[in-house]
């Protein structure tokens, strides 16, 4: 995800991550690299969990990010890939 971040934003492109917090120290917005923010949403408990459990935390991931970014205002995504 990164490299391909990294690219498209050298590219031209505006790239903006939305990836599950895991850290109650993480930031909500950090910019990774010019062109490319990473959003931490609220989703599930601020800690690392098992990979098996990720799936069972899709539906608070997408409510974190509509509460983060209620894509309004103008604003619109090109492309989303989950």
């Amino acid at each position: 995800v990164r490299s391909v971040a990294v690219e498209l934003a050298r590219s031209g492109v505006e790239v903006e991550i939305f990836t599950r917090a895991s850290d109650p120290q993480q930031q909500p917005l950090v910019e990774l690299a010019p062109g490319v923010t990473v959003r931490h949403v609220a989703a599930g408990p601020r800690r690392r969990i098992a990979k098996e459990a990720l799936p069972g935390l899709a539906a608070d991931l997408a409510s974190g990010v509509t509460d983060v970014h209620p894509f309004s205002g103008g604003r619109r995504f090109d492309v989303i890939h989950s």
